[in-house]
């Protein structure tokens, strides 16, 4: 995976591997000429009238187009003048989405739910990740609704918010940490009984800035990692279990799901207190070992700052 610092010259997604988010649309730089999206407008506050609430995403009647606005920045008469980037995440639900050129969009599926009663509810699902400039509409796709179906049949969710960009992305911390996966052949000593592994390597599917959900302040500098349900998961440094949230049964990256993950945060004994590390293990008082992967959906775990998805 490459460095740190990124580009948004291109709208090909940076330093993340689409296999790892079937469904998933990304568009960085939408005005890029190979981008999926139906194209981009410039806002012009005068052509509305003053005080007028202008949504976030917007469905059109007249060619079941969506867009999403950000109207920051706008000029004149009922614009704002200082103009900030917007992250929008938009999830359509068991309707096929149609991009540029005719371009069919994949759809993945998604498992939403809290575990109490089940697995929770598995639906078809296309979400679109896209950074709005300032004073600018998006057009993002065209939906191609079944015979006899209306737009207001249509599930959509949304989550649209100022970016948060991270304010050094090259810096370097001078905490070392373990790799919180259990290997073959790895050089610590572990009992094999506790956490047999026939894993010798991991992929990574998601490195730092990856342009799925790494790519803002709160966890530029995280991880992702791809492991089978009941992957050993090892602390990755002596500490103490300060958060876990284990409840949730998702899969899936629908908006819906993107602030209920499962996770365990770690509070490191030889770290400042402002800096911790979460890692997927199970809650003791004290974790100094190794603990079993409580994860059940069998998608990437992460390892890196904690997980909040500012701006989604």
């Amino acid at each position: 995976f490459l460095p740190s610092s990124s580009s948004s010259s291109s709208s090909s997604p940076y330093n993340f591997l689409p296999s790892a988010g079937p469904g998933c649309h990304i568009a960085r730089n939408p005005r890029s000429s190979d981008s999926w999206v139906l194209g981009c407008e410039t806002y012009d506050p005068s052509e509305y009238d003053p005080g007028v609430d202008v949504p976030d995403v917007c469905l059109d009647p007249d060619d079941n187009s969506v867009t999403v606005t950000n109207v920051s920045g706008g000029g004149g008469e009922g614009g704002d003048g200082d103009g900030v980037e917007r992250v929008c995440y938009v999830t359509v639900y068991d309707v096929q989405c149609v991009g540029r050129g005719g371009r069919r969009l994949e759809i993945g599926r998604t498992t939403s739910g809290d575990g109490e009663d089940g697995e929770g509810e598995e639906r078809r699902c296309t979400t679109l990740i896209v950074a709005c400039p300032p004073s600018t509409f998006v057009r993002l796709c065209a939906l191609d609704l079944p015979e006899g179906a209306s737009l207001a049949e249509v599930r959509i969710e949304s989550d649209v918010s100022p970016s948060d960009p991270h304010p050094d992305p090259d810096d370097e911390h001078p905490l070392g940490l373990a790799f919180p996966l259990a290997c073959r052949g790895a050089e610590y000593e572990i009992d094999a009984d506790d956490i047999a592994t026939e894993e010798e390597s991991y992929l990574c599917t998601q490195g730092e800035g990856g342009h799925l959900t790494h790519f803002l302040r709160g966890n530029y500098h995280a991880i992702d990692f791809r492991c089978t349900e009941g992957t050993p998961v090892l602390a990755a440094g002596d500490g103490t279990v300060v958060e876990v949230r284990d409840s949730r049964r998702l899969t899936g990256v629908a908006v819906g799901n993107l602030y209920e993950w499962n996770s365990v945060m770690i509070e490191l004994d030889h770290c400042d207190r402002d800096c911790d590390s979460s890692v997927g293990v199970a809650i003791e008082d004290e974790d100094e070992d190794e603990e079993e992967n409580n994860d059940d959906d069998g998608d990437d775990d992460d390892e890196g700052e904690e997980n909040e998805p500012s701006g989604r």
